[in-house]
């Protein structure tokens, strides 16, 4: 038999996952996990009045991953881009861009810092989320 002391060490050893419905607070307000498709992670962002959509592949279902992870955002306002995106739910927009996410820790998957950028560009934005 385990002890349960024993136990407990254990599995706060392990690293967290990151699972729907989780909550980072940023300056421009909370980015939500939404759900998750296939393998990749949706999340939710205010963007200005509207709200986008941030797709994260591998890291869907709790699935650790070291190092950086590069997805893409999207929204439904009229946007600059010079041509449109698909989403993986079917939504097409002129509004989308890079986004590249580095949790703070590869141990614990609640900080971290993105960066996003529009269109074809680098990611120039910086976001730092606080996991509620």
């Amino acid at each position: 038999m385990i002890n349960p002391l024993v136990l407990t060490a254990i599995l706060a050893a392990l690293p967290a996952a990151v699972t729907a419905g989780e909550v980072w607070q940023t300056e421009m307000g909370g980015v939500i996990h939404q759900r998750d498709i296939g393998d990749m992670a949706v999340f939710s962002i205010p963007l200005d009045e509207i709200t986008g959509l941030i797709y994260l592949p591998g890291l869907a279902d709790g699935r650790m991953v070291e190092g950086s992870l590069t997805g893409f955002w999207i929204s439904d306002e009229v946007g600059p881009c010079p041509a449109e995106l698909r989403s993986p739910e079917g939504l097409m927009s002129d509004s989308w861009g890079k986004v590249e996410i580095v949790f703070d820790s590869p141990a614990n998957r609640g900080n971290w810092t993105m960066h996003l950028g529009a269109c074809f560009d680098a990611p120039h934005l910086t976001l730092r989320g606080l996991l509620k």
